[in-house]
Order: structure tokens, then C-alpha cells, then sequence
């Protein structure tokens, strides 16, 4: 027979492990690999999947997630039947990622149990992911192998990011890689509640996006910590701290590092004045978007064809458009719009790579944003970004 505290125990772990799901949901994207099936899918996506059976979900979000996925399957058909769509397999697996992409918008746990154990996870992700870019840059021999076991299908397209010494973690885009960091940047500042370890992973984690030479991201950055000087709540000796730091310390690893930076400067200097050379042609694709809009409700479907050539818009804002037809655009934001003063850096973040590049097309990056949105409207009031009632535990702001 069980002591009473035994079936107290015993009572409460179901509780407990269900409480601890969302930061297992949270550290998956951070960390594990891919699992395949039609196309890579995050291991928690079976537990968000799952957790949705029990939800009891918006009339309004499930109407917004109905009219999103009926204009994209009308258009895959629309596309496929004028024969405007050269590959409608394609464009229908399109549509059931960034379908099943959207179940972590309705996924709902209660933030304020768990944001220690979030916060200790995001410190170890920095941690983390800046010895993967040590490794990266200092045996690239190892790093190519130990990738090519975790994804060897997209080896590939991570030779181009080997030569151009762009940290990519396990993103095929470097641009990608920046924008998650500073996602999860712009998050972890809103939960952590010491200043000193907002120090040291501000370092790590701008050191990283330094290596990725993501312009997009370095904007993203800056507006990160203008938006702590300047408009958060924190204690201004707190937030200049924080900041100070940072910056002497990356002024100081490039002061003892230069001779080590310079030539990996020189490569990226010379990307970027190829890219220039190029044309970038986002100028070029938001005059032609503006000339084409999209007034239907529906479009050809994900493979946009131009004078006959497959369209490359980068840019979700475009593709959403010109792809899926008028009502997908508004219908999608209903998701990623902020609807509390916390969520808004963390909305002007993911606004970067929506209009420049893409977000809602990748399995880690807009699941960690829907996430992060969910999280931030409810947790926030106790960090190093808001002024606190009265003094907490030695240790915490």
C-alpha cells in the first residue's frame, strides 16, 4: 500500500510531464533534427498534432485557417487545370506544409509554469549553437561531416555556405539562421530575469548572427537592442548595461581576433559586392508584384511563372499574393499579427524576412515565431525588458 505522499506523487506527475511538453516543443526546434517524410517535419509537430484534438479552438481562427487553405488548394487546382503550374505535386505539398506549419498557431500552455525551464533552455541553445560556430570555423572538416550525417540530402546546398564561410546551423540558408536567432533574441530578453546572463547571451548569440552575414538579420539585431535602450521598461542602468556590454565585448574579440577576422571579411565583403553586382532584384520584384497584383481569390499556386520563367519572388508578402490570390494574405496574418505590447518587437523581427525573404515556407523559423507569439502574450512582466514591483531573489532583476 502507497504513503500518501507516494499517490500525491504519483498523482501529480501526469501533470507534470504534460506541463513540460511545451518546453520539450520548444527545445525540439532549437535542437533535434529533422524527421522525413514528404518533407522534413519537427518531432514536435505530432505533439502539437496531438494536443489539438483536446483544444478547444477560436470560431475566428479556424474560419481565418479555412479560407488561407481553401484558396491554396483552389489555386494548386486553378494552377494544375490551365496548365500554369508545371508542378502541382509540388505546390500541393507546399500547401500541407505550411497547413500542418500553422497547428503550432492554435497550440496553447500555460507560459508563466514554465519560463525558467524556457529560459535555461535558450541559454543553453546559445551556448550551444556558438561552439557549433567555433567548430564551424576552425575544423570545417569535422562540422561538413557531422552535418552530412544529420542531413546528408542537403549537402548540396550547403557547399556553397562551406566556401563562403557562411554559419548556417542546420538551415540551408545562412539568412534563415540569423532571422531564427533573432527570433528566439527577441523571446529570450522578454522571459530572462538576470542581467548578467541576458549579457552573455547577447554576446553569443550577435556573434553568431555575425557569421551568418545576413544583412536582414543584422537589421533585425539592431532593432533588437534599440528597442531595449529606447522603448523597453527596463531600468535604464540595467538595458545600458546590457547593451554596453555587448558591444565592448565584441569590440574587444575583434580587437584580439583581427588577423583572424580579415580574411574571412574579405569573403564576405566579396559575396556581398557580387550579390550588389547582381542586382539583388527585390526592387525589380516589387515593381513587377505592384503591376500584377493579385485581385482574385485564388492564383497558379506555389511555382509562380514570369514570361514563362519560374518566379523567384523572396518574399512571402509577394508569394502569398500572386501565388494563393487575395484573401490568403489577410487570412495568414490573422496568425502573426501582435496583439500585445510584448509581442511587437518580436512582430517588427519576423516583418524583415517576410517582406525580403521567406518565413512561412520553413519547418523551424515560422514555427518558432507562432510559438514565441503565444509565449510573449503571457509571460514578459517579470524581465530584464519590464520594470519589476518591488526587488525579486538575489540573482534576478
Amino acid at each position: 500500500m502507497q504513503s500518501p505522499r507516494h499517490e500525491m506523487i504519483a498523482s501529480a506527475a501526469p501533470a507534470m510531464w504534460m506541463m513540460l511538453l511545451p518546453v520539450f516543443v520548444v527545445a525540439d526546434l532549437l535542437f533535434l533534427p529533422r524527421m522525413l517524410f514528404a518533407f522534413g517535419i519537427p518531432a514536435s509537430l505530432l505533439i502539437v498534432m496531438i494536443a489539438l484534438l483536446r483544444a478547444k479552438l477560436s470560431l475566428r481562427d479556424m474560419a481565418c485557417f479555412v479560407v488561407l487553405v481553401l484558396s491554396m488548394l483552389a489555386s494548386v487546382i486553378f494552377g494544375t487545370a490551365s496548365v500554369r503550374n508545371a508542378v502541382p505535386a509540388e505546390s500541393f505539398k507546399r500547401v500541407l506544409q505550411l497547413t500542418t506549419i500553422l497547428f503550432y498557431a492554435f497550440y496553447r500552455f500555460d507560459a508563466d509554469g514554465i519560463q525558467d525551464a524556457l529560459v535555461k533552455v535558450f541559454r543553453a541553445f546559445y551556448i550551444y549553437l556558438f561552439c557549433l560556430t567555433l567548430l564551424f570555423y576552425l575544423d570545417a572538416d569535422l562540422y561538413e561531416m557531422l552535418f552530412s550525417l544529420i542531413y546528408p540530402e542537403a549537402m548540396d546546398e550547403m557547399q556553397s555556405n562551406f566556401e563562403h564561410l557562411r554559419f548556417a546551423y542546420f538551415f540551408t540558408d545562412p539568412n534563415s539562421t540569423g532571422y531564427f536567432i533573432c527570433f528566439t533574441l527577441a523571446g529570450y530578453l522578454c522571459l530572462e530575469r538576470a542581467a548578467k546572463w541576458a549579457m552573455v547571451c547577447g554576446v553569443l548569440a550577435t556573434m553568431t548572427v555575425i557569421t551568418t552575414q545576413s544583412r536582414g538579420a543584422y537589421v533585425a539585431l539592431l532593432l533588437i537592442f534599440s528597442h531595449l535602450l529606447l522603448v523597453s521598461e527596463a531600468r535604464r542602468g540595467t538595458k545600458f548595461g546590457v547593451v554596453a556590454f555587448i558591444a565592448l565585448a565584441l569590440a574587444a574579440i575583434a580587437f584580439t581576433s583581427w588577423d583572424e577576422i580579415m580574411p574571412a571579411y574579405g569573403v564576405f565583403e566579396a559575396r556581398f559586392d557580387q550579390e550588389d553586382d547582381l542586382g539583388g532584384g527585390r526592387i525589380d520584384k516589387y515593381a513587377y508584384f505592384l503591376e500584377n497584383l493579385n485581385l482574385l481569390p485564388f492564383g497558379p499556386g506555389y511555382h509562380v511563372r514570369r514570361d514563362g520563367i519560374e518566379f523567384r519572388p523572396h518574399s512571402d508578402l509577394i508569394r502569398l499574393n500572386l501565388a494563393y490570390g487575395l484573401l490568403a494574405l489577410p487570412a495568414l496574418l490573422h496568425f502573426v499579427l501582435p496583439r500585445r505590447k510584448s509581442q511587437v518587437l518580436l512582430f517588427v523581427v519576423f516583418v524583415i524576412p517576410f517582406l525580403i525573404n521567406t518565413v512561412v515556407d520553413d519547418y523551424r523559423l515560422f514555427p518558432m515565431y507562432l510559438l514565441l507569439l503565444t509565449l510573449l502574450g503571457q509571460v514578459g512582466r517579470h524581465s530584464i525588458t519590464q520594470r519589476r514591483p518591488h526587488s525579486g531573489a538575489a540573482g534576478s532583476l
